[in-house]
């Protein structure tokens, strides 16, 4: 019965040391992040959002689309970041040296212009 006792001791403070050592490594985890979150608009169209524009972490393989009311966010660690944002038909933008801290968010809302094109017309001359 002595051993009994001891062996399921020894058993159920594993479990309790694994589940917790879990718990601590998520939490500490969740808190090494920090949140990029904006939303992007279009300029040319009565600031109406932009669906599936592209927001790319520079120097890195992060990216993501914009939802369908124009919102995207990024969890990252603590650090600067560079973003790019861009559409089909519009300026890319690049914003530089967004700050990211732990349990924090950074709010980036922006708009994006349509390019400008203008038609080139040449007239031939016919003799």
């Amino acid at each position: 019965m002595r051993y009994f006792l001891i062996i399921l001791f020894i058993l159920s403070s594993k479990v309790i040391y694994s589940q917790s050592f879990k718990v601590d490594s998520f939490l500490l985890e969740k808190q090494q992040t920090g949140t990029i979150k904006g939303v992007i608009l279009d300029k040319e169209n009565n600031n109406e959002p932009l669906v599936f524009a592209e927001i790319i972490v520079k120097n890195s393989e992060t990216k993501t689309e914009s939802a369908i009311d124009g919102s995207f966010h990024f969890n990252l660690k603590p650090g600067i970041y560079n973003l790019q944002m861009r559409f089909i038909g519009y300026k890319t933008i690049e914003i530089n040296n967004i700050k990211v801290t732990s349990n924090n968010t950074t709010n980036l809302n922006q708009t994006l212009a349509a390019l400008k094109i203008e038609p080139s017309i040449s007239i031939a001359s016919v003799e």
